[in-house]
């Protein structure tokens, strides 16, 4: 009987990644619809979470603000050479950079999106507003604003994406959750 119960519960989760994949691609497909996603950047809406974290670590704005500091996504860092590797200083001691950005890379675009979305700015009124926190030059400032906004479309697709991506998984897990629920309270009945 409990194996009658495991196989129900097994058909249902089967069924619910199926409609919950469907459901994935149709709200990625909106996305690129509604013209959320530039047709060049729609390959973006075909990633999965760990790519686009790995795309994260190319979108993270590093703008050098003075000699040897720079603005690593939302804080400052002193950078330093030694023996020919570039080393970001982290609390009480040093990491190569690369380490350092692939460290914190999703922490800071998730950080810099949610900067945008609480006071609706577009990508560089956020950096620009980390910038201002920390007393960055004017013209350190306008140098970077005048920048290319190649990164600024890709960081708000690769943003989107991510979070639809986040939001259906979450969704996924509940919907599990529950039909797990459900298995246990039957094999509770049928025994």
């Amino acid at each position: 009987m409990a194996s009658y119960a495991q196989n129900a519960v097994s058909g249902k989760l089967k069924r619910l990644s199926t409609s919950i994949k469907k459901a994935d691609q149709e709200a990625i497909n909106k996305l690129l619809e509604d013209g959320e996603i530039p047709e060049h950047l729609a390959f973006i809406a075909q990633m999965s979470i760990p790519q686009l974290e790995a795309a994260m670590v190319g979108l993270i704005p590093i703008v050098k603000i003075d000699k040897g500091k720079y603005l690593i996504g939302t804080e400052v860092k002193a950078i330093q050479i030694k023996n020919d590797s570039l080393l970001a200083r982290v609390g009480g001691g040093y990491v190569t950079l690369d380490e350092h950005i692939q460290k914190v890379a999703r922490y800071e675009c998730l950080r810099i999106n949610q900067r945008m979305k609480k006071k609706n700015l577009d990508f560089k009124s956020a950096v620009n507003f980390y910038l201002d926190s920390h007393k960055v030059d004017p013209k350190v400032k306008a140098s970077w604003l005048k920048s290319d906004n190649a990164t600024v479309q890709a960081f708000d697709s690769t943003m989107k994406v991510f979070e639809k991506r986040q939001e259906l998984q979450e969704s996924k897990l509940k919907s599990s959750e529950s039909l797990k629920k459900q298995a246990e309270t039957t094999q509770k009945k049928l025994l």
